[in-house]
């Protein structure tokens, strides 16, 4: 599935969650009439002709972790808690539409250490939008920051609980097989990882019920970007409106801890926080930040954290042999004596030099000295 067919399945999704009636809890109308359909192989030509949610498919890209039901057979689309036995729907949705599921709490950690974070995410969806005599798989998808790589997943619902696993190179016809059954993840582009629950190689499971509720927790590194002096990082973290539950009596939490350790004695500053931080706590190598809420509608815009560090304590490696001579090495020792210009007082550094030997500019981190680099 590439980005646009994903896209385009969420649009579908969205047109059929007009036939969820949600009672007083929800907004103040009538239950909802669905369009007049024929019988036909597939329901997408027909949910296109309708003028609601016309919205651009690209704007239905996840922008942060998130809970899909895969609706096949759209008559079983409806609210679990309360019936409004709309008429039957004829025909399938063929790929299955994708509807956001309601969000009732998540949370995000993250431990930055030198250049990388690792962010984990945890939250509870409900499906929603399915009545509670039926059932549905669902889809989860985690978009990932710079240079993401994915960790782990672990689902947990009524039934039971999945969790990923690293699946190795075929080596023979069975092994090949078994991967090929396993590609209910894949990787959209944008850095979004997206799998399937329950997995369809596993005939035992069950699909997931309506009106259950799904724990998801997920584990991912990304890279931290360096620019100006300063580290930032960007999570995504952006949760469509419609991911708000709407029943008034649910609550709502968002959680966010942010952790950053750039090592001993070393001062850390934040120059900017895209959320207001609830409680900050900082020592000399480690700063610790935390952000607690109960929202009514969650985060609107990424998590974006900048922080610089103070005393630096940089080693530069420089080759000296044969294959060094002249120029390359010149431009190497301009290269490092820029660097060092470049540097804060109460920085450090050091050079290390090696051909079939090594030699060493000082035993220990000296303090920043380019006068005495360019004696040297």
């Amino acid at each position: 599935m590439t980005t646009n067919e994903f896209s385009k399945s969420v649009n579908i999704g969205l047109k059929l969650t007009q036939r969820i009636y949600y009672g007083k809890h929800g907004p103040p109308t009538q239950p909802p009439k669905p369009p007049s359909m024929s019988k036909c192989p597939t329901l997408q030509s027909q949910l296109s002709s309708t003028s609601s949610f016309r919205i651009m498919p690209d704007k239905h890209h996840p922008t942060a972790p998130m809970v899909y039901a895969m609706i096949s057979e759209p008559d079983i689309v409806d609210n679990p808690d309360i019936r409004s036995y709309q008429p039957h729907v004829y025909g399938r949705c063929n790929p299955p539409a994708l509807i956001p599921l309601h969000m009732h709490e998540v949370s995000m950690n993250v431990d930055c250490c030198l250049d990388t974070a690792f962010v984990m995410v945890t939250g509870v969806w409900r499906v929603h939008c399915v009545t509670a005599s039926k059932c549905c798989d669902c889809r989860v998808t985690i978009p990932m920051g710079e240079q993401g790589l994915l960790l782990d997943v672990d689902v947990e619902t009524a039934k039971r609980s999945y969790i990923t696993k690293l699946v190795m190179a075929p080596n023979d016809e069975k092994d090949s097989d078994r991967v090929a059954k396993a590609k209910d993840g894949f990787m959209m582009k944008h850095n979004t990882y997206t799998l399937k629950i329950p997995h369809v190689y596993d005939k035992r499971v069950k699909n997931v019920d309506g009106g259950s509720i799904i724990h998801v927790k997920a584990r991912w590194s990304q890279k931290l970007l360096y620019q100006d002096d300063e580290f930032c990082l960007n999570v995504p973290f952006t949760f469509p409106s419609y991911v708000l539950p709407l029943d008034k009596t649910t609550p709502k939490i968002e959680k966010v801890s942010l952790n950053v350790n750039s090592g001993t004695e070393t001062m850390i500053t934040c120059r900017f926080a895209s959320h207001p931080f609830k409680e900050v706590q900082q020592q000399a190598g480690e700063a610790s930040f935390l952000y607690e809420a109960e929202v009514m509608k969650w985060s609107t815009h990424d998590f974006y954290f900048a922080y610089s560090v103070y005393r630096k304590e940089m080693i530069f490696l420089l080759d000296i042999s044969g294959s060094m001579r002249d120029t390359p090495l010149e431009q190497s020792k301009y290269a490092i004596t820029a660097s060092l210009s470049k540097l804060n007082h109460g920085d450090s550094f050091n050079i290390i030099a090696f051909n079939e030997d090594i030699q060493s500019f000082s035993s220990s981190l000296e303090l920043r000295e380019v006068q005495t680099l360019c004696a040297h």
